[in-house]
């Protein structure tokens, strides 16, 4: 059984991932973030890949945040298409690698202490909060808001291996 999502405990999991994200890649010199790393299906660079993961938290913030304000919002509306989450994310990141690695750095925190802002504001009962999630379908806020630390965990997991073999 799935233990019961807290504020703080949900506070404490985004910190700890986004700290342990944030080590893999401290002290690496600009050339080292640019280079595509061997794990990346798309030959993203751990600059890319952090991008990515900024860009990612910033759209499921934002559909977080229509989670407690709408009944049963839908993240992608189905007369839009099917929803290509590659196409998506590799639209996205070739969006932003013009920005420097200072950059993607800065977006990286931005999102995390807005999404640390806004968890802090929810009462636990908004946690059921239903919405259709465009990759995931049909889940609630807490399951959402999972998703980020998960994603977090996830990419730098792909980043320390790819250190490893480059």
């Amino acid at each position: 059984m799935p233990q019961p999502i807290s504020v703080p405990g949900l506070i404490t999991r985004l910190n700890e991932e986004r700290a342990r994200l944030l080590a893999a890649v401290a002290g690496l010199s600009e050339t080292e973030v640019t280079r595509p790393l061997p794990t990346s299906e798309g030959g993203w660079s751990v600059k890319d890949v952090l991008a990515h993961v900024a860009i990612s938290e910033a759209a499921n913030l934002a559909f977080a945040k229509r989670m407690v304000t709408e009944d049963n919002p839908v993240q992608i509306p189905p007369d839009k298409g099917p929803f290509d989450l590659d196409r998506w994310n590799n639209s996205q990141v070739r969006r932003r690698q013009q920005l420097t690695w200072a950059q993607v750095q800065d977006d990286l925190a931005a999102a995390h202490q807005e999404t640390l802002a806004f968890v802090a504001g929810l009462e636990e009962a908004q946690f059921d909060r239903r919405g259709l999630q465009a990759v995931f379908g049909e889940m609630t806020l807490g399951q959402l808001l999972k998703i980020l630390y998960r994603h977090d965990r996830m990419h730098r997991e792909e980043i320390e291996q790819g250190l490893a073999v480059a």
